[in-house]
């Protein structure tokens, strides 16, 4: 599974002068991502995993700061899991929850 996370605009200038900001910001979103998977899994203890990767594309003008996560999710038989298509409100809305709490010390 693919999964990028954005910023919206307004928050992007803290990032361009704070670069640490660019850690909270890829372990925010890999919280959002694995409380989601969590709880969309239909196990019991389900384990994800992921590999995260921050990018800063633009310049100055453009500064672009988000996180493309990539996941392998198996269940306890081994087996791949989807999410359901009909989760992903419920992923946006997880993250602009984590976001508005301050996760993100800007």
């Amino acid at each position: 599974m693919h999964v990028v996370f954005s910023l919206p605009k307004i928050l992007r200038r803290y990032f361009l002068y704070d670069r640490k900001l660019l850690a909270d910001l890829s372990r925010c979103a890999w919280e959002t991502l694995s409380l989601f998977l969590k709880t969309a899994a239909p196990d019991e203890n389900p384990v994800p995993g992921a590999v995260v990767a921050v990018q800063t594309f633009g310049d100055f003008l453009a500064f672009h700061p988000h996180c493309h996560i990539l996941s392998n999710f198996l269940n306890n038989r081994k087996e791949k899991f989807v999410a359901p298509q009909n989760s992903i409100k419920k992923l946006q809305k997880t993250k602009n929850q984590k976001t508005k709490k301050n996760d993100l010390k800007v």
